[in-house]
């Protein structure tokens, strides 16, 4: 400490405790401990490297302003940006005229420590790149030829390989153009398009991983810029090491910005001269449709083929043509649709025919797309008004059945209809001695839409009145106001009688309901070319209401199929229904050994009651399958299995099925790795399946072996082992928390240890 004082006072080192570092410190630290004559010598050091230190920061702080200026013009020039704003900050330096370049103005490469030849050639890269960028169809608006606008573009990316680019809204896997070619800077020798590739955009565009490592790549480059560059070179440790700091700083933070806003691929493009001709080709021949069961396996199917499959289905007896074109059918519907001026405005544009393959029946199903046309608002208001009396219907289905309870002894099940698979793993009963399930078929073709008794118009008209009986039972209002959210959401609610319409809201009674209802059943339009065609049979598909109708008709048969056994002293046989379910158009029943002498095919006498849905419009198809050991039989329905191991004791064990299996061809499953979602958000759909199996398998070793299939999958899609097994492991901790258990999480742990050496 005398030293430190002494050299204080004397004013020989007046800038020792500015310099000073906690390095410094730890030095002198050491140096005490060893002895004090060491860690005199040791300060004395100290004080004169501190004096000399503060004279190189000096020198440094003065230059910075220049020096930095410089390497941002070395940048800016390589990047082929503007950098006028930095005349004047930068010392004159030495020029020479490249002969490759003649009199433009091009980044010099003098300041390079490389040899004449191969700054000739880097001056040439940064030429070749500039222009590049310039040209770029990215870049410019100007229509060029199709050959030279197709070499730039591949040119833009000289770094980016052949990849593919996935929608997962759509599941079709487009290999849309690869970049891997850098032709017309040839001339350039490997190790300068190594060093000028490393700061391209390409490596910026990468997402996921390929961000760190691009970050890696511009580390690189600065090292090696920093060795070679003879100003870089010059400046001390500390100030490289800022420089390099605060270019990575800057680096990183545009990366970050550019995968956020890239997070997902929100075109692709499909203006450009070289894709277009590509989708043409294929869109020119083939019509791109959804497969059934796999809707992210797309089906290519000839044009003119499908084109004459469709002609056949409209001049069925489910259509008839409208003798208007298609502008007139629009502007007739937008007439009568002025009566609801609180509805948003509709696209002036009209419903068509698409299609769905069905592989394994080789067949397809069609159906009519009413997104974003001018029905569109309408079917979706009709939707909301039918929907919203659902809770009433079942209301008045459980008063009835205890009515029925009351006078005949028995309660019967009036709704048959269930939401979801897990609807039915909720209320499966302890024994199952007997299982039923069957297709109900015919019904999107031939259900009448007329006024008649069997039609869909009087179906709609009970569902209605029964839910609006409940209502008036229970309130004095019995009008829907339907108020119009933002989006175009629709929140319905029920008012007083005497309520008024107002701005953005609209009044439904029990009468306008029914309307609306029969409005959007007789405006069921298609167009194909310039022709229009009408459905007058069979429930329209594709609209938003299309689903609860098919519900409201089949309910009105379930509904009266009940009442007509109790009313002619068959009362006996309604039990048998207590456990009968229908999902849309899929029937199951459990326990119920009679439910197939309800299936008569042929006509039917007068006084049957035995019957359900009318068989001149419904037909059943059964379709389980008995296992013939021991008599036991297997029944799929939606996503699960149930299989009967002893029908007189009435076991049974649940299983997820898998409707892809037995297609004859391998479906594309999930998300691919590098899609255009991050690995985790990906990765998540290893969570919905894991839930889903936890719900639909009873034995852990199908568990254990359904997740396995999973993380296979996964691991097939790119995803890596050991992250799609994290996921199970945190699912499985956390399973407690999103749902009960159907199957012991620790017995699933066990049986993924022993099957397939899963650790937790």
């Amino acid at each position: 400490m005398d030293a430190i004082r002494e050299a204080w006072d004397t004013g020989r080192f007046p800038h020792f405790f500015e310099m000073l570092c906690f390095s410094d410190l730890a030095v002198l630290a050491g140096a005490w401990e060893r002895s004090r004559q060491e860690f005199d010598d040791e300060l004395r050091t100290l004080c004169e490297r501190l004096e000399l230190r503060k004279q190189e920061y000096t020198q440094e702080c003065r230059e910075l302003a220049g020096r930095s200026a410089r390497l941002e013009r070395i940048f800016l020039r390589i990047w082929g940006v503007d950098d006028s704003h930095l005349e004047g900050w930068i010392p004159e330096t030495r020029e020479r005229a490249s002969p490759n370049t003649g009199d433009a103005r091009v980044t010099r490469c003098d300041d390079l420590a490389i040899e004449t030849e191969e700054r000739e050639e880097m001056e040439r890269a940064i030429a070749a790149i500039a222009n590049t960028i310039r040209d770029s169809p990215l870049t410019s608006n100007r229509a060029e030829d199709a050959a030279s606008e197709r070499d730039r573009y591949t040119a833009f990316a000289p770094l980016a390989s052949a990849y593919w680019i996935e929608h997962t809204s759509t599941g079709f896997r487009h290999a849309i153009w690869k970049m891997e070619t850098f032709n017309h800077v040839a001339p350039i020798s490997i190790r300068a398009l190594q060093f000028l590739g490393n700061i391209t955009d390409a490596q910026v565009r990468e997402c996921g991983t390929q961000v760190l490592r691009a970050e890696s790549k511009v580390g690189e480059f600065l090292d090696r810029l920093m060795a070679r560059v003879m100003e870089l070179r010059e400046l001390t440790t500390s100030t490289q090491s800022f420089q390099r700091r605060v270019i990575l700083k800057k680096a990183r933070a545009k990366m970050s910005k550019y995968k956020e806003q890239h997070r997902h691929v929100p075109a692709e493009p499909f203006e450009h001269p070289a894709v277009k001709r590509e989708l043409e080709f294929l869109t020119g021949r083939f019509l791109i449709c959804p497969t059934d069961k796999v809707p992210n396996t797309p089906a290519f199917v000839c044009k003119n083929f499908i084109r004459k499959l469709a002609f056949q289905r409209l001049s069925g007896p489910e259509f008839a043509s409208i003798a208007a074109p298609p502008a007139a059918v629009v502007a007739q519907i937008q007439g009568e649709l002025s009566a609801f001026p609180a509805l948003p405005v509709a696209p002036a544009t009209l419903p068509f025919l698409m299609t769905v393959y069905k592989a394994h029946k080789g067949a397809f199903r069609w159906i009519t797309n009413t997104a974003g046309t001018v029905v569109s608002p309408t079917a979706d208001l009709c939707a909301c008004l039918l929907r919203f009396l659902l809770p009433l219907v079942q209301t008045f289905c459980q008063e009835r059945s205890v009515e029925m309870q009351e006078r005949y002894g028995v309660k019967p099940n009036l709704w048959w209809s269930i939401a979801s698979v897990g609807e039915l793993c909720a209320n499966l009963p302890e024994k199952i001695f007997s299982a039923f399930t069957a297709d109900i078929t015919k019904c999107f073709e031939t259900i009448p839409t007329d006024n008649s008794e069997d039609g869909l118009p009087a179906a709609v008209r009970f569902y209605v009145q029964s839910a609006m009986q409940v209502r008036r039972e229970r309130s004095s209002c019995h009008i829907i106001q339907i108020r119009l959210g933002d989006g175009g959401k629709l929140w319905p609610a029920w008012v007083s009688d005497e309520q008024i319409e107002g701005m953005g809201t609209m009044l439904f009674g029990e009468k306008d309901i029914c309307w609306l209802s029969d409005w959007c059943i007789a405006n069921s339009v298609l167009r194909m070319g310039d022709y229009v065609w009408r459905q007058v049979r069979g429930i329209p598909m594709g609209l938003a209401c299309s689903p609860i109708w098919c519900d409201i008709y089949f309910f009105k048969y379930e509904y009266h199929a009940m009442m007509r056994l109790a009313d002619t002293g068959n009362a006996h046989l309604i039990p048998y229904f207590s456990d009968t379910f229908r999902y849309v158009d899929d029937l199951g029943a459990i326990n119920n050994t009679i439910i197939r002498d309800f299936m008569k095919k042929e006509a039917r006498e007068d006084d049957d009651p035995c019957w359900i849905y009318p068989t001149e419009y419904i037909e059943l198809k059964e379709n389980t399958e008995v296992v013939m050991d021991g008599g036991r039989c297997k029944a799929n329905f939606l996503s699960m299995t149930i299989t009967i191991t002893s029908p007189e004791a009435g076991t049974f064990i649940t299983s997820k099925h898998d409707k892809r299996e037995g297609l004859g061809f391998t479906p594309c499953r999930y998300v691919k790795y590098r899609s255009n979602r991050y690995a985790n958000q990906a990765l998540q759909v290893i969570t919905a399946q894991v839930a889903q199996i936890r719900l639909l398998c009873s034995e852990p070793r199908d568990a254990a072996s359904e997740i396995n299939k999973v993380v296979t999958t996964m691991r097939g899609n790119g995803f890596a082992r050991d992250a799609c097994w994290g996921v199970v492991r945190k699912t499985l901790r956390n399973a407690h928390r999103y749902q009960p258990d159907l199957v012991s999480v620790h017995m699933v742990r066990e049986a993924l240890s022993d099957m397939f050496g899963f650790t937790d």
